[in-house]
């Protein structure tokens, strides 16, 4: 968890945390993946990064995000000091972004596209991004 919520905040591939541990990519580390993204705190999903299919994991809980970026680095700090920082600002949109996913389904129904069956990925390149790609 502490290496995702240290990389970048849209997901970092399965060799990108190996490389981040320093680890060999056994059946122990698959395990506890796995254990991540049962228990919610934790997504695998596809992302298009100039039109190339990656596969990214990243921290899907919101709270677990914002302590590991927030209360353990600011411990003591008071929140008048935190809110103001860029980083806070940057935790909102990637918290936002987050609830958009969780709720992909419920947006569907908004925008009357419920019945088509469809996948969800995020989109991104040098110069543009999109949170929500509906395809």
């Amino acid at each position: 968890m502490d290496t995702l919520s240290k990389g970048n905040k849209k997901g970092i591939t399965r060799d990108e945390i190996i490389e981040a541990l320093s680890i060999s990519s056994g059946g122990r580390f698959s395990d506890a993946l796995e254990e991540l993204m049962q228990s919610g705190f934790v997504i695998k999903y596809d992302a298009y990064r100039d039109d190339k299919k990656t596969t990214l994991y990243r921290i899907y809980d919101e709270y677990c995000l914002f302590y590991l970026q927030f209360m353990v680095p600011f411990k003591g700090s008071k929140w008048t000091q935190i809110f103001q920082k860029p980083a806070y600002t940057t935790w909102c949109g990637y918290a936002f972004e987050t609830i958009c996913l969780k709720h992909a389904i419920q947006i569907k129904k908004g925008l009357k596209c419920d019945q088509i069956q469809s996948k969800n990925f995020s989109w991104n390149n040098n110069n543009a991004q999109v949170d929500l790609v509906i395809d």
